[in-house]
């Protein structure tokens, strides 16, 4: 039962981030899901409670994937982007992740962003940024951009990595290769960091 009200929690407090961007008719399946699992659920049907459960909160999952791709930016001028690909886990599998992200190229540069939320990775990331002195231990360079904190490592070979936490809750991360940092930093600036911060 515990696992249960566990689950009807986390499916609430989902809708309200993934409803405003559901079509009618998702909107619906999610919604009779939800209304079957607690009617099974008051009837100590307890399996089927967690069956529908579960399946809702996968979709809003899946609704929450597409808000994101929504969020990442289109190339900048003389470049080119791929499709944006995102993906959901729940937090039974490595703790939960959903993410999106999008690969952009101009001749032999690529630049590639990917957004991440609901993980545990995250912190990791918060941490690193509240200690100046670890974030900058390992040759990597601290930078506000559009108001974010930011961590920058380039390596020897020219590669480039830019670590973002916002609103301590979504990170951002944007790798480049063949890429001049101004370039990189371009891409980093044309992110939405405010519908980021509302995600």
């Amino acid at each position: 039962m515990k696992k249960i009200t566990v689950i009807i929690i986390a499916v609430i407090l989902l809708i309200p981030y993934s409803y405003s961007y559901s079509e009618e008719k998702q909107k619906d399946e999610i919604a009779k899901l939800i209304n079957n699992g607690l009617k099974k659920y008051k009837k100590e049907n307890f399996s089927g409670a967690i069956s529908d459960l579960e399946y809702a909160a996968q979709l809003i999952r899946q609704k929450r994937c597409s808000v994101l791709e929504k969020i990442l930016p289109g190339p900048l001028k003389g470049w080119k982007a791929d499709k944006p690909k995102s993906q959901s886990t729940p937090a039974a599998l490595f703790g939960g992740m959903t993410s999106a992200s999008r690969k952009y190229t101009k001749n032999s540069s690529i630049v590639e962003i990917q957004i991440i939320a609901d993980s545990t990775l995250i912190q990791s990331f918060l941490s690193i940024l509240s200690n100046p002195t670890i974030a900058t231990a390992n040759g990597a360079k601290l930078k506000t951009i559009k108001g974010q904190r930011a961590i920058i490592k380039q390596n020897q070979t020219g590669n480039i990595e830019i670590n973002i936490v916002v609103a301590n809750k979504t990170l951002v991360k944007i790798k480049s290769t063949n890429t001049s940092l101004e370039e990189t930093l371009k891409y980093a600036e044309s992110i939405n960091y405010q519908k980021l911060s509302n995600f």
